[in-house]
């Protein structure tokens, strides 16, 4: 988890229109949701031009669905059926 909590931050680090509190809110509400944390990275590395509000916006989605019937994500981070 350490390494892709890591991943995670870098990635957030990275957005065109970043700021601290978006990178230590994000490390905060995926910091004990390993599935939300990939489906996290997956959609910030196919989607490298999302701004925090897209990315923030995506993590609303995907909050709204109990980690243990989290469906899995395409090759572009989304959520598949």
């Amino acid at each position: 988890m350490k390494e892709k909590m890591q991943r995670l931050i870098e990635l957030a680090r990275n957005v065109s229109d970043t700021y601290d509190d978006f990178v230590s809110g994000l490390q905060s509400d995926l910091y004990d949701e390993p599935i939300l944390a990939d489906q996290m990275v997956a959609f910030m590395e196919q989607h490298p031009t999302a701004n925090t509000s897209d990315i923030i916006q995506h993590l609303n989605k995907l909050e709204h669905i109990d980690e243990s019937a989290a469906l899995p994500v395409d090759s572009k981070g989304e959520m598949v059926a």
